[in-house]
């Protein structure tokens, strides 16, 4: 997988990810999370990890990789506020 492939498959999971519920999330991600999507070459590997978890906040760290380790992890981390807004 090419490296702006790569990003763009970053991009797609951080805006799944952005728009769930604050309280959602806290529930969901009591662990980290990991999970394969796609198939063959355009396949990659995510990992989605609750990295701040307070009150007014939490801070989503996601991870993406393409499962062969040609490139460094690709990483991005958001806030998700209580009252539902979210930053970049």
């Amino acid at each position: 997988m090419e490296a702006d492939e790569l990003r763009r498959c970053l991009d797609h999971e951080v805006e799944v990810w952005r728009g769930r519920d604050y309280s959602v999330l806290r529930k969901d991600l009591e662990k980290s999370l990991t999970y394969t999507r796609g198939e063959g070459p355009s396949r990659y590997e995510v990992e989605v990890r609750l990295l701040e978890n307070k009150s007014e906040y939490l801070q989503i760290g996601i991870a993406v990789d393409d499962g062969h380790r040609a490139y460094r992890p690709l990483c991005h981390s958001f806030l998700v506020y209580k009252d539902g807004r979210a930053d970049r």
